[in-house]
């Protein structure tokens, strides 16, 4: 008879030990969830993107970051100082908190661009594209 009552305390126990660590790991992943990090990292990755994929002529595209704006200026972050391009770097920086901010790399460094933040928009304007000097003077590499 006292045996049966040992199995059932570690039964229960082991079950409400399971339930604690569940809660913690179901609280865990609703806060990294609906935290500002993952909107930085989207909205990061969404610019450098639409930096990469931009071609020479062109002159205007825009995302819309409306969510992300809304997240930003809850945390005490303007829209103007929200995203930042380094562009000696190629990195895409962007802050949704004054504690927390996430960059990013783009890889399309052969163009010159100008962004501005306007609205719920970001706006990345004439796209040209930057000759190379070595070419320009007629330097020629892996010649045969």
């Amino acid at each position: 008879m006292n045996k049966r009552a040992e199995i059932l305390h570690e039964h229960i126990i082991f079950l409400v030990l399971n339930v604690v660590f569940f809660s913690v790991m179901v609280l865990f992943i609703y806060l990294q969830a609906s935290s500002v990090h993952l909107l930085e990292e989207e909205t990061a990755k969404g610019i450098a993107l639409l930096i990469d994929v931009a071609k020479p002529g062109t002159e205007e595209v825009s995302i819309n970051l409306k969510d992300f704006f809304e997240k930003a200026e809850k945390n005490g972050v303007n829209r103007l100082n929200s995203i930042e391009i380094n562009k000696e770097m190629n990195l895409v920086i962007v802050r949704g908190s004054k504690k927390s901010f996430f960059e990013y790399g783009y890889f399309n460094d052969g163009i010159e661009f100008v962004y501005s933040v306007k609205g719920d928009y970001f706006e990345l304007k004439r796209v040209v594209e930057i000759k190379n000097k070595d070419i320009e003077e007629g330097v020629v590499e892996n010649e045969i």
